[in-house]
């Protein structure tokens, strides 16, 4: 699902997505290309951000993809993991939520019992990264039965520059007035009273 939203001069696109489960791995072929597919679509001058349920691990460190993953993930990275790795790669997407250092609690976005993991994700283009001031999951915040609130602030709008009328306004040169001043006073002003 996506939606496109008009921000001061940015077109931004927010798509939403989920990845099949881990066993069904030709769906998850199928949603990799999908996702490809669809980025490609967006003009580059757009901005994305994906918000998504990758469903797979990607690890704690960037091990060989830094310019896809920040180096702050959490756990193991599985074979779906390198997959996804590749494909964000390849498109020049970044793992938001791996670029900041985080506690353990505001890294994992999925837990069920003991068990707890990181597969939901932000995504954005990697030379918007540089506007992202952070990401985290909110303990204690659930959206989904296991799945837990994951949140990003940054800035994704162009500020629109001040429309002016065409015509540059001249500054008032002061100086200038000082010096005609003298002028004006050894002119001898004739007063009108008014006329009632």
């Amino acid at each position: 699902m996506a939606i496109k939203v008009l921000a001061g001069k940015s077109l931004i696109n927010i798509v939403s997505g989920f990845a099949p489960q881990i066993k069904k791995d030709q769906e998850k072929e199928e949603f990799r290309e999908q996702l490809e597919q669809s980025v490609r679509e967006i003009p580059g001058e757009e901005e994305i951000i994906l918000g998504a349920d990758l469903n797979c691990h990607v690890g704690e460190t960037a091990g060989g993809y830094e310019v896809c993953h920040g180096g702050f993930g959490y756990g193991l990275r599985n074979e779906e993991g390198e997959r996804m790795l590749k494909t964000l790669e390849s498109l020049e997407l970044v793992l938001v939520n791996t670029g900041f250092k985080k506690r353990d609690e505001h890294l994992t976005t999925y837990r069920s019992g003991d068990n707890s993991s990181q597969i939901d994700f932000l995504v954005v283009r990697k030379r918007t990264c540089k506007n992202v001031r952070d990401a985290k999951v909110i303990p204690g915040e659930a959206v989904a039965h296991q799945h837990r609130l994951l949140v990003m602030d940054g800035t994704f709008a162009k500020k629109r520059k001040r429309e002016t009328t065409g015509k540059k306004l001249q500054k008032i040169k002061v100086w200038k007035l000082r010096e005609c001043a003298g002028e004006y006073r050894s002119t001898d002003l004739v007063y009108y009273p008014e006329i009632s």
